[in-house]
């Protein structure tokens, strides 16, 4: 067994063994291995799949409604431009009708505005003189509105 022919490598003895078993349809732990790490590998990639698709349909509801939320935001716009043109139509009506009075009418219509903007101003003041009933600033809002009830008075003769 000195021969040549008869030392075998070690490495060689490992392929040959491998072959003959090959040969007579035996499989190694290793192929075994393999076909579980490949079964591992699928089932992994499908649940890595099955998230994605979740998350992707979570976000396109998500997108869906922003979108519905938009368009009901302009419907909201629309509906309110339409509003504002038609009260310009209206202050434009009232404007040239009020171009169209005649002088003593627009006088009639100047004290109207100024008894409305005393009643209002008297409504107001009454309303803070009884909130701070008892201060000093309190005694001059009760000074200030006798001087507009004087003033609406002398107004309205």
């Amino acid at each position: 067994m000195n021969s040549t022919k008869d030392t075998i490598h070690p490495s060689e003895s490992k392929k040959r063994t491998a072959n003959h078993a090959f040969e007579r349809g035996e499989t190694f732990p290793f192929f075994h291995d393999l076909s579980r790490i490949s079964l591992i590998i699928s089932l992994l990639s499908l649940c890595l799949v099955l998230i994605f698709f979740f998350g992707l349909s979570r976000n396109l509801n998500g997108l869906s409604r922003e979108v519905q939320s938009y368009n009901a935001l302009k419907n909201s716009v629309v509906s309110l431009d339409a509003y504002v043109d038609d009260l310009l139509g209206q202050m434009g009506k009232v404007n040239a009708q009020l171009l169209d009075m005649d002088e003593h009418q627009r006088q009639i219509m100047l004290q109207l505005v100024k008894d409305n903007m005393l009643d209002d101003m008297l409504q107001k003041t009454s309303f803070l003189e009884g909130q701070l009933n008892g201060t000093p600033d309190g005694d001059k809002l009760a000074r200030l509105r006798s001087v507009l009830e004087e003033l609406r008075h002398t107004q309205k003769e």
